[in-house]
């Protein structure tokens, strides 16, 4: 029999009250711990001007009507996680197959795993920072690497010290956020003339704006069950269920969106640890800062960029969460972060892969509720023979829907996300009800009951696991 430790920490599913260890609160407090992310900073700056055209107001909206639809995918792809206790891997499986699903999960997991060596990549120069203040020492690459081996000792723990480690920085993370904030209106508030009168747009620019704002989440939109997962159904209703979303991830990302558009505009500098550094009027106060930006970036690769490549890891070699987590570490030291520490190169990235994460979250958001009526037999989702298998373990309508979305995502890659995600939907849908259902039956459940199809699937999980 498979020990507890494999049900809660792997891609087994969740009953609802074992192993779910995130009520609303923590939720929320662990999607702010992620809020002082370096894409956000970038998104600020390069909306308004020296670098975009549009205003304060308009950058304001930008940022508010992503995270707005942001929020509504959240709530809509994680419903299978929440309901089944499932995370991403064993979801991508209804639509792409139980072997086509490796390769979206790699497309999710390459970027994450870029993001961790760029986030620690800062946290290092704010520790080195600290260190050549305090000590003399100067060199960001040891820091670079003494911080991603501390991180995924962490992350190797489980998901329990993952929860823990963000909850309890978040409330620190919140408060030194609204010291910047103070600080930099305190001494600039009066240059921000120039980008409130400024005349703005509201044609390529502004929805580009909000392309790249949805691209920072495009990834995390699909793996959004990874964490919804542990998270109990029992006394949480759909509607606290949906605004755990938008809590979660709209103040912290305003604030960090804002401090960027207001330094950029203000200053001219672009390295959020420069200007931060600046505004701290005491040595003591600079080293609270530092860790402030290195505490940021442990909490938001142990929930962003962490969990996605490891889950895979865990799910294709089979391995335990401990030695996926450390793999993923490993392979975090060799992204040179430096590469993409510019507002252009950060703005291109997510464009170019925000063409495939549209068309892929269509499909799977298409396959679950207009396709299944959101019930799965759960079960077969384990079962590399069943239904979900398809042609050799590969539904070819996805991957033929979604080749076809990020072509037509090419067409203006500032709206990529938006131009990818419908078409392929649509064309899944099509291909499925044309096709692939003829050619391979498929069957919904009769009844909605997600803890009985919860206990049928970890017995059978169970019962395909070699006893130790």
């Amino acid at each position: 029999m498979a020990n507890k430790g494999a049900v809660t920490e792997s891609v087994f599913p969740l009953p609802d009250g074992e192993g779910r260890i995130l009520d609303v609160t923590s939720y929320i407090l662990l999607w702010l711990a992620t809020a002082v992310f370096l894409g956000y900073f970038f998104v600020g700056a390069s909306l308004v001007p020296p670098i975009g055209t549009l205003n304060l107001f308009q950058a304001i909206l930008v940022i508010v009507i992503a995270k707005i639809i942001v929020m509504a995918f959240f709530a809509l792809n994680g419903v299978p996680g929440w309901k089944y206790g499932i995370p991403m891997v064993v979801q991508m499986r209804a639509s792409f197959g139980t072997r086509g699903q490796a390769i979206p999960s790699l497309i999710r997991a390459v970027p994450a795993l870029f993001w961790f060596g760029v986030q620690t990549w800062v946290g290092a120069q704010a520790l080195n920072g600290i260190s050549k203040e305090l000590f003399g020492f100067d060199n960001t690459f040891v820091w670079f690497v003494v911080f991603q081996l501390v991180q995924t000792w962490i992350a190797s723990r489980g998901f329990s010290s993952i929860k823990w480690f963000d909850v309890a920085g978040s409330i620190f993370i919140a408060v030194c956020m609204v010291y910047i904030m103070y600080r930099l209106i305190s001494n600039y508030g009066a240059e921000m003339s120039k980008i409130m009168d400024a005349p703005g747009t509201y044609g390529w620019a502004f929805w580009g704006g909000v392309t790249t704002m949805l691209g920072i989440y495009s990834t995390l939109m699909l793996n959004v069950s990874d964490l919804v997962r542990y998270m109990p159904r029992k006394g949480v209703s759909k509607t606290r269920y949906t605004l755990a979303q938008l809590l979660g991830i709209l103040p912290g990302a305003l604030f960090m969106c804002m401090i960027g558009i207001i330094s950029v505009s203000t200053t001219g500098q672009y390295d959020p640890i420069a200007i931060f550094v600046k505004e701290i009027p005491s040595l003591g106060l600079m080293v609270v800062m530092m860790l402030f930006i290195a505490a940021a970036q442990f909490t938001t690769n142990l929930v962003g960029n962490v969990v996605p490549p490891t889950m895979v890891l865990c799910d294709l070699f089979k391995v335990k969460w401990r030695t996926g987590a450390w793999i993923t570490g490993i392979l975090g030291l060799f992204t040179f972060p430096w590469l993409l520490l510019t507002a252009n190169a950060f703005n291109l990235f997510v464009q170019i892969y925000s063409a495939f994460l549209g068309p892929i979250l269509g499909v799977m958001l298409a396959d679950f509720f207009l396709l299944r009526s959101q019930k799965y037999h759960l079960a077969e989702l384990y079962n590399p023979r069943g239904f979900y298998s398809y042609c050799k373990g590969f539904n070819p309508a996805a991957f033929i829907a979604i080749i076809a979305g990020a072509v037509i995502a090419t067409i203006k890659v500032e709206i990529s996300w938006f131009l990818g995600l419908i078409p392929s939907a649509i064309l899944y849908v099509i291909l499925m009800k044309a096709w692939i259902v003829k050619k391979y039956p498929q069957s919904i459940p009769a009844e909605d009951q997600p803890e009985q199809e919860i206990i049928k699937a970890v017995q059978s999980v169970q019962a395909s696991v070699p006893s130790p």
